[in-house]
């Protein structure tokens, strides 16, 4: 029992004084206020000068009052934790503790209370007019637009850019497409170039074995075997001329594909 006494007014303690603690803390001003940057211990404070008024003198006053009040309070509060502790089961001397506690608590607050009250009033009564004589939010706000402007000029060049690198790549793809259909032009007319030159060869090679042919017959006569000679021999050179007319329309399309290549 003693030891879970001693401890609910450790902890009564320790969160007495973290209370405590909490508005003394300095603060950095923010921008904005008459003492930017620098460091003040409330709020209120960041809007008042740096001069010889009686605000500041007001506003430590207040501050150091608050503060006692607080410290009272927190003493209070110790001194009920040792009273509840050493009460030993004591019924009034725990009621007695507990009220000690409860009062030294709602004093505590009224103080923390007081103090933002005090520090939201006086914010509000020094607070620096934002309208007209801030040169510096001026100056900072005509950089500011001068950035803006430069910033759109930038990304309006940045656009301008990119539509031109598209309008190229997409000709660069054109061009890739129309060479790759020149080319592929190219190896089908040499592909029908080469069957030409393999069906010349079998017809060749098929006259030679007709001529050979007609000398092996022993039933006709040297007239007729000529003229079998002819027709075979005929037959070979129409053949021929058709293949001399193709070759000759497909190297003219070779050569025009060859133009168009180039002027790719």
């Amino acid at each position: 029992m003693k030891i879970r006494n001693w401890m609910m007014a450790g902890v009564l303690t320790l969160a007495s004084v973290l209370m405590l603690t909490l508005p003394v803390s300095a603060v950095t001003c923010p921008a904005g206020t008459n003492r930017q940057g620098s460091s003040a211990s409330t709020l209120a404070e960041c809007n008042i000068e740096n001069d010889n008024s009686l605000i500041p003198t007001i506003l430590n006053i207040i501050q150091v009052t608050i503060g006692v009040l607080a410290l009272v309070a927190v003493i209070v509060i110790i001194f009920a934790g040792v009273q509840y502790t050493t009460s030993a089961g004591d019924t009034g001397k725990v009621k007695k503790a507990k009220d000690s506690i409860l009062y030294g608590i709602v004093g505590l607050v009224i103080a923390i209370l007081a103090f933002a009250i005090v520090n939201f009033v006086l914010s509000s009564l020094t607070k620096k007019p934002t309208t007209g004589g801030n040169s510096n939010n001026s100056t900072t706000n005509v950089k500011d637009k001068d950035d803006g402007g430069k910033a759109k000029v930038i990304d309006s060049e940045a656009k301008v850019i990119d539509g031109e690198n598209k309008e190229v790549t997409e000709e660069n793809t054109e061009t890739d497409e129309a060479i790759k259909q020149i080319e592929e032009t190219e190896t089908r007319l040499n592909h029908q170039l080469e069957e030409i030159n393999i069906q010349r060869k079998k017809d060749l090679a098929l006259l030679t074995e007709k001529l050979k042919e007609i000398d092996k017959l022993t039933n006709v006569t040297n007239e007729k075997k000529q003229e079998l000679k002819g027709y075979a021999q005929k037959e070979y050179n129409n053949s021929e001329s058709e293949r001399n007319q193709k070759i000759k329309l497909i190297k003219k399309e070779l050569e025009l594909a060859k133009k168009q290549k180039a002027q790719k």
